[in-house]
């Protein structure tokens, strides 16, 4: 068994950072390490989904590994993958000698060693992570699409709302405190007498800034005065629905 080892602690959002507490892995990781007197040599702490992009710092961390001849310390197979993309990559290392991984909360050591009753546990537990997220993905589109048939939009709303709780804990959007700040914008440019350009310096004067109160930049603007929202209706993906809140102007 290897004696060097390497710590993959990882998250797929800052989101899921309270379930999946990125110093509580490290942690486990640490402590799992040193029952098995391992050296630590490098710990990777990722913000990346394994299910899309090109995985690029996973990718580095086993490459550090291989090059390194150390083993993969890791949390659950969760937090290593969510699909079966990789199996082939990680196959390759493992039975060529490159690469040992151990999955700490299952028990579970991979390596070139390993029975065919190991590998069977490994692609299970990557099966049953690959449909959770499968799973959770049409849920989430089941929920977006009722939604939508509400008038509800799904995320926040633009500059000129604000997104809140009512009474009862249910999700609202309604005209924030700079709402007629955004109808002086569009009623300027309404008017025909200025520019993209000249809409940066106006919308800065009249109070619509950025978060560090600067100007805002003139593909902001843009996105603003061509977003229908504010008239009452709404995109998201492939949806384009009236919605529910108040609207900022009329068509």
């Amino acid at each position: 068994m290897t004696t060097n080892c390497v710590i993959l602690a990882r998250i797929s959002s800052e989101k899921q950072d309270k379930e999946y507490s990125l110093p509580a892995q490290v942690s486990r990781l640490s402590d799992y390490a040193t029952r098995r007197q391992m050296t630590i040599l490098r710990e990777f702490v990722l913000v990346e989904s394994s299910t899309t992009g090109d995985r690029k710092k996973f990718l580095e961390c086993l490459n550090y590994c291989v090059a390194n001849r150390a083993a993969l310390l890791i949390d659950t197979i969760d937090r290593a993958q969510r699909s079966f993309m990789e199996i082939p990559l990680l196959e390759k290392y493992r039975r060529a000698g490159q690469l040992e991984i151990h999955f700490c909360r299952e028990n579970i050591v991979i390596n070139r060693e390993s029975s065919g009753t190991e590998i069977i546990m490994w692609h299970q537990g990557v099966l049953m992570a690959e449909s959770y997220s499968l799973h959770f993905k049409e849920n989430v589109k089941r929920s977006i699409s009722v939604k939508v048939a509400r008038g509800e939009y799904p995320g926040r709303g633009p500059l000129g709302y604000k997104n809140i709780r009512t009474s009862d804990n249910r999700s609202d959007i309604v005209p924030g405190a700079n709402a007629d700040n955004v109808r002086q914008l569009f009623e300027k440019y309404a008017a025909g007498d200025i520019s993209l350009s000249g809409l940066v310096d106006y919308a800065y004067n009249i109070g619509l800034r950025t978060d560090g109160g600067g100007k805002l930049a003139k593909s902001h603007i843009h996105s603003i005065i061509s977003n229908p929202f504010y008239y009452g209706v709404a995109k998201w993906g492939k949806y384009t629905f009236p919605h529910k809140y108040a609207p900022i102007i009329n068509k």
